[in-house]
């Protein structure tokens, strides 16, 4: 090994081991734990999935859920929900005083509209006129009424186990103004 080989050799070991140093223990500590975790819970959910296919099926829903999931309420009614849980009729005759204030008698059906619309609010879907076919309410099913579906929007958010739900219904006139307004919350847990 000539002097020059040797100098760059010694070099490179000084180098590793100032890198070495410049990373904080509890850091290397951190992420040495970080991978550990998440390697016993890969072999974990790999065990559950070779046990019952269902409950890791579950169990993975249950882990990713919170990634794809709105768990937001409503911009617009996020004081009006606040510890409003348990408290139905109470937040219920809030929101709808919200909305009675913000969309008096006699403003466009399409106004309120829009605004669910933008606030993440979805319509419901269209019902049979015989009853036949259910739409789904949160996690409940009630036979369609063409009356109670036809001016609604729903706003759903929460987490895997429980879902909280705001439901909006309005009246509105043949000019297409609103003459009623309505809110109701409501909540289905597993």
């Amino acid at each position: 090994m000539t002097l020059l080989t040797a100098n760059v050799h010694v070099r490179m070991m000084r180098t590793k081991a100032e890198t070495k140093r410049m990373i904080p223990r509890w850091l290397r500590w951190t992420l040495r734990g970080c991978i550990v975790s998440a390697a016993l819970l890969a072999t974990g959910l790999a065990v559950v999935f070779i046990m019952n296919p269902l409950a890791g099926q579950l169990f993975l829903a249950m882990l990713t859920s919170p990634l794809f999931m709105n768990t937001r309420p409503p911009p617009m009614f996020e004081h009006d929900v606040a510890d409003s849980w348990g408290k139905w009729v109470e937040s219920g005759q809030r929101l709808t005083a919200h909305l009675q204030t913000e969309f008096p008698p006699g403003t466009p059906a399409a106004a309120l509209k829009s605004t669910l619309l933008k606030q993440g609010f979805e319509p419901f879907p269209e019902c049979v006129r015989d009853g036949k076919i259910v739409v789904r309410l949160g996690d409940i099913h009630a036979p369609c009424r063409t009356s109670e579906t036809a001016n609604a929007h729903t706003y759903r958010w929460g987490n895997p186990v429980c879902v909280q739900t705001i439901h909006v219904n309005w009246q509105a006139n043949g000019e297409g103004a609103i003459t009623d307004v309505q809110a109701s919350p409501g909540a289905a847990c597993l």
